[in-house]
């Protein structure tokens, strides 16, 4: 019977690195499949919900810019009483946009960029859309989801 190889220094460290970087390659790989599986839908761990005033204090027509942790959003009410919340900042130059509530629209007043209710452009200079947010009333009160 053969006797066991003695385990010097040099063996065992080779075994542990061996070890960490098999660990490492697992763990890397197990990140990935519960990526693909969630159809890469993973929400940051820190979303949640901010309470952001009365029901009754958001009448049609109404618009705000708040400052939320590191966010500053446009939010409020269409005309025809659907809430929104999107980014205030137009990623064409980083101007604040403003709510036109008679056309429904959000208008970046440095280069008259237009974006619908979703953050979508309509017309430029800006070539990609405003972020929104998801906003809902929950009893007497509406909730901005971050």
């Amino acid at each position: 019977m053969p006797e066991p190889k003695d385990l010097n220094r040099r063996s065992f460290l080779e075994r542990v690195l061996s070890g960490g970087v098999a660990l490492a390659g697992a763990s890397s790989f197990v990140s990935a499949l519960a990526y693909l599986f969630s159809g890469g839908d993973i929400k940051r761990k820190y979303e949640r919900l901010h309470r952001v005033g009365d029901l009754d204090h958001f009448d049609p027509g109404y618009s705000r810019v708040i400052r939320l942790e590191s966010d500053t959003i446009l939010l409020g009410r269409s005309a025809d009483g659907k809430f929104f919340a999107v980014s205030a900042i137009c990623p064409h130059k980083g101007c604040l946009i403003e709510w036109n509530k008679g056309e429904g629209r959000f208008l970046c007043p440095c280069h008259a960029a237009l974006f619908d209710i979703q953050g979508n452009v309509l017309s430029g200079p800006a070539q990609q859309g405003i972020r929104a947010y998801e906003i809902n009333p929950i009893g007497d009160s509406v909730y901005l989801k971050i």
